[in-house]
């Protein structure tokens, strides 16, 4: 009686090998998508932006040379000589490094701004003062000038802790937006006001209702 001829068992994939193939796949995406937030520093998935939103850096040069800024590494931007220029940020803590032209560090600083917006001087020229807006858009006649804060020549970076903030030189908005934090004006002053309150509060007073009357008659005009 002849021999039946042997058959070779074909096996079927293991499961768990299709299952581990899988979920290297799911994680290797899950890093690269990680991995990318990481870069372009929203942090890693982009907690940054959830966490702690988004918001404008204003970086004022009052220097005669121009100097460029760069936030978490992302690419240069130039801010001209005694100007300003707005610098789109990610909330949470960043790293700016602030260049020459020919690319050598002039300074480098930490901006930790969690929902909201933050300012950057990049020269120890002018002194400012932030006046809380909020009692002249609310109405009712005469308001007192309240001083939020003095920043004095050598401060380099301050956080308002909002993002209705008229940064100087930029026109005064219709309205307030609500849920935004406190209505707060920043403005260029002689340093040596900051010492006389007296003279701080009626400079700031004349400039104040002179702005708010101009933006609200610009809004009545557009009604």
């Amino acid at each position: 009686m002849s021999e039946e001829p042997e058959i070779e068992d074909i096996k079927p994939p293991s499961k768990l090998k299709a299952i581990g193939f899988g979920l290297a796949i799911v994680v290797a995406i899950v890093l690269v998508l990680g991995f990318v937030g990481q870069i372009s520093g929203t942090g890693w998935f982009g907690y940054r932006s959830y966490l702690y939103g988004q918001g404008e850096l204003y970086v004022l040069n009052k220097g005669m040379e121009p100097l460029w800024v760069s936030v978490d590494g992302r690419e240069r931007v130039e801010v001209k000589a005694l100007n300003a220029q707005v610098v789109e940020i990610v909330g949470g803590e960043s790293a700016v490094e602030v260049t020459d032209k020919s690319g050598d560090v002039k300074g480098r600083y930490t901006v930790d701004a969690r929902n909201s917006h933050a300012f950057l001087k990049l020269t120890d020229d002018d002194c400012l003062a932030v006046t809380r807006l909020d009692p002249f858009y609310k109405g009712g006649g005469n308001q007192d000038i309240v001083i939020e804060a003095k920043l004095e020549a050598k401060t380099r970076v301050w956080i308002p802790n909002s993002k209705n903030v008229v940064w100087p030189r930029k026109p005064f908005p219709k309205r307030l937006s609500a849920g935004e934090g406190p209505g707060l004006w920043v403005e260029l002053v002689g340093c040596e006001l900051l010492n006389d309150d007296k003279f701080l509060d009626a400079y700031l007073a004349l400039r104040l209702e002179e702005r708010v009357k101009k933006a609200m008659g610009e809004g009545k005009k557009g009604k």
